[in-house]
């Protein structure tokens, strides 16, 4: 059985989103900051009448603090009755296919749970599982 993807781009790396925790793509609206919150962590926006956390996707795999200037493309995902709004830079139709492990993928290797190959090369899935779990924790839960 396949998988269905959405693929984003953050920066110059492309990743692979399991559409089954993809609930929209969107722009951002008016984002409202959080005083004390990780780097990633953007703010919180109102998506479907609920306030949900917005991360900056490339802040929260590596670590860091997002750009200055926001994405207009949010992805709102929802993972084990967690949501996260995950800023990108661009959101694209998706391969399918069944996710093969990831390997050469070293970065990604802690966030990956497979890759797949299209025209352009290879995409990183992200295992959404555990960035929920870090967007769950503590100041970085979803609202």
């Amino acid at each position: 059985m396949s998988d269905r993807l959405l693929v984003v781009r953050v920066g110059t790396q492309r990743l692979g989103l399991p559409m089954t925790a993809v609930v929209e793509v969107t722009a951002p609206g008016r984002i409202q900051t959080v005083p004390g919150h990780s780097p990633a962590l953007r703010g919180v926006i109102e998506v479907r009448g609920r306030l949900v956390s917005l991360f900056h996707l490339g802040a929260l795999l590596g670590g860091g603090a997002p750009p200055a200037a926001v994405a207009d493309t949010v992805v709102l995902a929802q993972v084990d009755g967690r949501w996260a709004a995950l800023e990108v830079d661009e959101a694209d139709a998706a391969p399918t296919g069944a996710p093969l492990p990831s390997e050469g993928h070293p970065a990604l290797a802690a966030w990956a749970s497979g890759a797949v190959r299209d025209q352009r090369g290879w995409i990183p899935v992200l295992n959404l599982g555990l960035l929920a779990e870090r967007w769950g924790r503590g100041k970085e839960g979803a609202a």
